[in-house]
């Protein structure tokens, strides 16, 4: 199922050298005989082709075969050009390509990011404990494009895309040209890119069969995910993991009881009412009827500890088996979740 995901550079492998020393993480495993040559693609190079190129059905057919489904939903979906091979459709992508803005966008991404040579050996060492981990599944196709700072991270079947435009680092003027909020802004940092795609991934990977509209579903749902990056990277601080911000992560931390006593309290758990689903999962500066330190989104926190409680009280299940578990409320019920 095609994914849309809404909204320096810390090398993973800095990151294991860092604190590999550690021998108590769980998710510290071998994963030298994981073989997995990562493919990544500069869709935001080639795509220019259609500007570049003398004959315009000859490039378009020529990306259509490359790319594919990815080529028709980024301009279906993404970018609403509508169908590749609708007359009207050169028009409207030569439009686009030939804006004066639009060429200082892909110019800017272009000059960050000369090539993925660094963000590809990090996502091809998470996949490959996403591998170990999960054996029976395949590592998607790596997409780089340009998204006209629309979209972070776009998931297709096979196709794993990321929005280099909203990587261009926080103080870039160019998001304060599109008046960006600075909640999304500040973490347009190429820090966060390869998490963000990884999160993606799962969360289109294991996407519920059933899809519940209540708190408590939505938020152990994503917390799996959250769950399956600690084992995708092992090492890397939490706040990556989730997408918060550092100090966003230690109110959290801090707060942990307060937070738990107010969802209970309020009996938000089991709402579907989609104000109080919004507020708890949804994006902003900060979590409505709460601080403004807190993170948006707090839901999701609350749904990964949940997840991690729940892993710590049955060693027994593995990753597999908890992504394919969709019952939140049993997980809660054997998590023995109560904060103290």
């Amino acid at each position: 199922m095609n994914k849309i995901f809404p909204f320096i550079f810390i090398s993973f492998l800095l990151l294991t050298l860092g604190l590999s020393s550690c021998n108590d993480n769980k998710f510290d495993v071998d994963i030298s005989n994981q073989e997995l040559d990562l493919k990544w693609l500069r869709y935001d190079h080639d795509i220019t082709d259609l500007a570049t190129k003398p004959s315009f059905q000859k490039s378009n057919d020529s990306l259509l075969n490359v790319y594919g489904s990815f080529y028709r939903f980024y301009n279906g979906r993404v970018m609403n050009f509508g169908d590749v091979q609708a007359p009207n459709y050169e028009r409207k992508i030569m439009g686009f390509l030939t804006n004066k803005d639009v060429y200082q966008l892909f110019k800017e991404v272009d000059s960050l990011y000369p090539n993925m040579e660094t963000y590809r050996y990090d996502m091809e060492t998470a996949f490959k404990y996403y591998q170990h981990h999960f054996p029976n599944r395949k590592a998607p196709i790596m997409v780089s494009m340009v998204s006209g700072l629309n979209r972070n991270i776009v998931v297709t079947d096979s196709v794993l895309a990321v929005g280099l435009d909203m990587y261009m680092g926080d103080s870039n003027r160019i998001y304060n040209l599109a008046q960006i909020p600075s909640y999304i802004s500040n973490k347009c940092t190429n820090d966060y890119m390869v998490y963000d795609m990884m999160r993606g991934w799962l969360l289109s990977e294991f996407e519920p069969q059933e899809k519940k509209d209540d708190v408590l579903s939505q938020i152990v749902h994503y917390g799996k995910a959250v769950y399956a990056m600690d084992a995708m990277f092992p090492f890397a601080p939490d706040h990556y993991k989730i997408g918060f911000l550092e100090d966003q992560i230690a109110w959290c931390e801090a707060n942990e009881i307060t937070i738990w006593a107010k969802l209970i309290e309020e009996q938000a758990l089991y709402s579907t009412d989609l104000h109080v689903v919004r507020t708890l999962t949804g994006p902003g500066p900060f979590t409505a009827g709460f601080p403004r330190e807190s993170p948006a989104q707090l839901g999701y926190w609350m749904g990964w500890q949940i997840v991690r409680k729940y892993m710590d009280e049955n060693p027994k299940i593995t990753l597999e088996q908890l992504m394919q578990n969709e019952n939140a409320q049993a997980i809660l019920r054997d998590s023995k979740y109560k904060p103290r």
